[in-house]
This record gives structure tokens, C-alpha cells and sequence, in this order.
């Protein structure tokens, strides 16, 4: 089974959204303040040459040409100005009306495209329609001179175009060969750089200038301020990756989440009417019955206690799926016909079929290179001990054990910057769930006490997963995003303070699971009964 290597995952998973759920579809019209059938962007900083736009959709395959998408050439050593030089690629969803602010948008990972993030770019067009949004691949990912591996993300390989622990050293031995010791330029720092460079070729007079990071995209964007303390007019952190995290303590910390929310479901009347008064015990007692043979038709192509772990671990950080952390361990402990057939379908959707082609823009190898370089410890602990952590957990993706086969195989580089936190006066929106699997909020703390300039604030969402933005909505009868909400208040003003009005209306955590979701996941419409 391939296991995924994100902070952060596809659009089911990431629902970044100023409206909750995810957007696609087709393009708007061309929006007013567009740059002309030239494709020049008017503006930008005096003797920085301009970028040359060419109009394609805003949904990457989709249709229409609302938006402007450009390759620029940026060095592949930013030290190294006139040396060789690497494709980054980025995207304008230009505003509808004559746009005020310029707002980027960096995606997580490390290792996945800005495609990703499309659907909220579209999603701005009407939420923020005096705004241009700005979104580029991370430099090693979809369009910005990918780096990939050859023979194990070939369609026919074991795993397809995904990449299994066993996949790691061919992988790896594949990317050397083909970039050498240029592999370790592909840098958070060194995508720092070329975020400033962007930004210094379509700064507009007069518009003030945004970077909104989720996940390792808050790390990125830490590292954008270290080089940058001033460099724009303010910073949104979301889901927040602090200096020092480690991915070691990846599978330790969703399974702390998933024992949270079996605490919040003891407290909701309908949960605790499927699960008891002590939920967690419950799903401890279930996982035992399936060592010891129970339900033995979920075990038919790997562990069923394997299979539930790595389930729950996948659904714990979506806001429409993490009631499957309780309803799966609900089904296998009932084992009926149909419980076995709706587990069985989940498996085969999650694990057993060929991964999505949306990988093919992420990058794996990126993700390697900068979670060993950044995000591991050396020595890092061995892959033995890493999977009896995972093992142990009820609620795990087992990102440990797959970063630890991967650690001896690429290389690591060093960088002054790591493990620094930037020094700023800059406005900064920091955004945290309480229900962070990733990135829970006991580390978060920690970060947001050195921010102490006017204007930094950290506002904590209760309930909401990794994605505050998707996993906050209020109680209105069109549920708006309470993260989105405040985020507009800050783009608004950011020297003002934010509205956090909306955290006292926001929905409780919600333990029934939307029909489609159900029947997309499960194949059936109830996810705990039918």
C-alpha cells in the first residue's frame, strides 16, 4: 500500500474554501482588471522585467481562460543569478473589480502543486472581488520544474504513478542521476526566493500585498519573512508548521486527534448513542477483536487492524469524513453483511486502487528532500521503531515509517535559516483548530508567544481540523466559513484588529456524515447503519 507524505492532502482532504465544501468546475468571464490581450501585467517594481501572461483556465484542465498562468525563468541557485536557470510557474485569478491587494496563496506538503488551492481562487472571485490572487508551484512540483522519479511513478510500476517505502532507494537513485547535486537546491529557502521574486515582478503601485500559507505553506511563509521582514503588508499562517516540527511525531500526534474526538463524540448525544460513554476504549476493544480473527472477510488483502488505523488516519483531518474515526470501528465490531461490504469498499477506494493522477503534479521526491533536510532529525530514529509507534496508535497515516525508508536514500542539506523563527513587525493572522491532527495546538502556542508586534494575533477555532478555512462553519443558514470571515476582516484592514465574532456561531462538531460523502467513500448513504 502507498501511503501519502503531506501536511496536507488532496481537495477532500484540504477543503480550502471560503464557502465550506470544494470548488471546480468551469471559469468565470474574464475578470475586468485583466492585463489585455498582450498578457502584460501593468505594474511591478521599476527595472524588474515584466512577465509575460498567457490566459488559461482557472482550474487546471478545466474549461475557459479566466485566469493568467506564466513560467519564469528564476535561477536555480538564487546565489547564482546568471547561472541556470528553472521553470516556476504561477497563476493570476485576476480580480472583478480594480483590485486593491495582491494575495498569495502556498500551498502545503512539502511537495504539493498550487493546483490544490484553485478552487479557492476561484472561490475568491465573488468572496474577495477586489482582490488578484497569486498562486505558484512550489519549485519541484507540477509545472515549476517537477522532480519525480522515472521508473517507480511510471503507470506500470508496483505502486503506479504513487511511490511505496520498498520504491524509496530506486527513486532516489533516479532523481540523483538526473539532477545530481542540484537536487539539493530545490529549498524552502530557496522557494522563498523565488516567492520574493514573484512578488517583486507584479507588485502594483498603490496595492498592498498578502501571503497566506497553509500548512508547510505557513512554513514556507515564515521562511518568505525571515528573508523578507517587511516585505509585504501582512501574513496569514494557517494550520501552523512551527520551526522544529518533525514528521517523527506525525502518527503520535493524529492519534492524540483521533482520541480527542472520540471525547467530543461521548459528549454528543448521537455519537455516544453509537459508541458508549468511553468511545476510545471502544474502538481499543474492536481493534483487539481483529487481531484475534474477528470480522475475517476485512482482513483478505492486508490486517483489517492495519487497514481501520490507516482509514481513520486519512478521515481524522477531514471535516466531512473524521465521524469515520468512530463509524468504521462501529461497523467492524458489528461485522454484518453489509458493514463488511460499505469497510470493504473504503479499502479498496483508499488503499487498493491506483492512485489519482493529481500526484503526478505533487512531488514525493520534493517532499523527501525537504522533510529529511528540514523536518527529520539526524540521526532520525530507525523504521522499526518509527512503525511500533504506528502500530501502537489507534489513528495513524504511518508517515513515519515511510519518511524513515526514505531518509538513508536522499540527500540532506544545510540551511542557517532552519529551525529559525523570523523577526517581523509585519500584521500576521495566525489560525489554528483545536482538532489539528497535524499540527495541534500545543505546539502552536508556543509559536505565536514570539510574535508580540502590533496586529499579530493568534485565533484559535474550536473543533476545526488542519484546515481552519473548510472545517469552520457557523450555524447561518448559507454556512459560511468562520475562518474565511475573519480572513477577509484581516485583508480588510490588517492594522485593525480581525473579527473573530463568528467563533462564538460556529457549529458544533457534527458525527452524521453528508450523504455524498457516504456514498462517495462507504458506497452507501449512511455511513454508521446501512
Amino acid at each position: 500500500m502507498a501511503h501519502g507524505s503531506s501536511l496536507l492532502g488532496s481537495c477532500v482532504s484540504l477543503s480550502l474554501v471560503l464557502l465550506v465544501g470544494c470548488g471546480g468546475g468551469g471559469d468565470a468571464a474574464a475578470p475586468a482588471n485583466d492585463a489585455g490581450d498582450s498578457g502584460v501585467l501593468d505594474g511591478g517594481e521599476a527595472g524588474v522585467a515584466a512577465i509575460e501572461w498567457e490566459r488559461c483556465p482557472i482550474i487546471t484542465g478545466g474549461e475557459g481562460t479566466g485566469a493568467f498562468c506564466a513560467t519564469v525563468p528564476l535561477p536555480l541557485n538564487p546565489e547564482a543569478p546568471d547561472g541556470e536557470k528553472i521553470g516556476v510557474f504561477v497563476k493570476r485569478i485576476p480580480a472583478k473589480e480594480k483590485a486593491r491587494s495582491a494575495l498569495w496563496l502556498l500551498n502545503g506538503g512539502p511537495g504539493l502543486s498550487g493546483v490544490g488551492l484553485e478552487p479557492l481562487g476561484k472561490l475568491a472571485l465573488d468572496e474577495l472581488p477586489a482582490v488578484d490572487v497569486y498562486i505558484p508551484d512550489h519549485r519541484g512540483t507540477g509545472r515549476s520544474s517537477r522532480l519525480g522519479c522515472k521508473t517507480n511513478e511510471a503507470p506500470g510500476s508496483a505502486s503506479g504513478v504513487g511511490i511505496a517505502a520498498n520504491e524509496w532507494k530506486r527513486c532516489a537513485a533516479d532523481a540523483k542521476a538526473e539532477w545530481g547535486d542540484r537536487l539539493l537546491a530545490f529549498s524552502t529557502t530557496n522557494a522563498a526566493k523565488d516567492v520574493a521574486a514573484l512578488i517583486d515582478r507584479t507588485r502594483v503601485p498603490g496595492q498592498s500585498v498578502f501571503v497566506h500559507g497553509a500548512s508547510y505553506g505557513s512554513y514556507w511563509a515564515q521562511r518568505y519573512l525571515q528573508l523578507r521582514p517587511d516585505g509585504v503588508d501582512g501574513v496569514i499562517l494557517e494550520g501552523i508548521v512551527p520551526p522544529g516540527f518533525r514528521f517523527t511525531s506525525y502518527d503520535q500526534t493524529f492519534n492524540a486527534a483521533g482520541q480527542q474526538l472520540a471525547k467530543a463524540c461521548a459528549a454528543d448525544a448521537f455519537c455516544s448513542g453509537k459508541m458508549g460513554a468511553d468511545p476510545w476504549a471502544r474502538i481499543g476493544a474492536t481493534l483487539a477483536k481483529l487481531d484475534g480473527g474477528h470480522c475475517p472477510a476485512l482482513s483478505e488483502k492486508a490486517p483489517a487492524r492495519v487497514l481501520l488505523r490507516l482509514a481513520a488516519g486519512n478521515a481524522v483531518w477531514d471535516p466531512r469524513l473524521r465521524p469515520l474515526v468512530l463509524a468504521l470501528s462501529y461497523r467492524a465490531e458489528r461485522c454484518n453483511e453489509a458493514d463488511v461490504k460499505a469497510l470493504k469498499f473504503l479499502f479498496d477506494k483508499l488503499f487498493f486502487k491506483a492512485p489519482p493522477p493529481d500526484l503526478i503534479v505533487n512531488s514525493p521526491v520534493l517532499a523527501s528532500v525537504i522533510g529529511i533536510s528540514e523536518l527529520w532529525p539526524n540521526p532520525g530514529p530507525t523504521v522499526p521503531e518509527l512503525q511500533a509507534i504506528a502500530d501502537a496508535a489507534y489513528v495513524s497515516r504511518d508517515l513515519g515509517p515511510y519518511f524513515g525508508a526514505a531518509a538513508p536514500h536522499f540527500p540532506r542539506y544545510e540551511d542557517p535559516l532552519i529551525g529559525k523563527y523570523p523577526t517581523t513587525s509585519v500584521p500576521m493572522l495566525m489560525m489554528n483548530g483545536t482538532l489539528d491532527p497535524a499540527t495541534p495546538l500545543e505546539n502552536v502556542i508556543p509559536f505565536a508567544e514570539h510574535f508580540k508586534a502590533p496586529n499579530q494575533e493568534l485565533v484559535v477555532f474550536p473543533g476545526a481540523t488542519h484546515a481552519v478555512l473548510g472545517s469552520s462553519p457557523t450555524k447561518d443558514a448559507v454556512a459560511k466559513s468562520c475562518g474565511a470571515l475573519v480572513v477577509t476582516s484581516f485583508l480588510a484592514d490588517p492594522k485593525k484588529p480581525v473579527d473573530k465574532s463568528c467563533i462564538a456561531n460556529m457549529r458544533p462538531v457534527d458525527f452524521t456524515i453528508p450523504t455524498d460523502a457516504s456514498k462517495e467513500f462507504l458506497g452507501v448513504a449512511d455511513a454508521w447503519e446501512e
